[in-house]
């Protein structure tokens, strides 16, 4: 992890942020936590366009980052 982009945000590596999702992914006690589910819906929405499809779907189901799809 390097320097923060915005506040308490650290900056991640394409390889870093996708063993970070993998993680929650796996292990519901790191998404279950008070503090996860604040910030973790933040930082996936930052880094959306470096995770992996595979990972973004599972990400969607827990509810930690919002879909792209639009609905007209």
């Amino acid at each position: 992890m390097g320097k923060s982009l915005s506040g308490s945000i650290p900056s991640f590596s394409q390889e870093q942020i996708n063993m970070l999702a993998k993680s929650v992914i796996e292990n519901s006690q790191v998404n279950e936590t008070w503090e996860s589910q604040k910030i973790l819906p933040q930082i996936f929405s930052q880094y959306q366009s470096m995770i992996y499809p595979e990972l973004l779907e599972k990400l969607e189901a827990l509810k930690l980052i919002k879909s792209n799809i639009t609905f007209l």
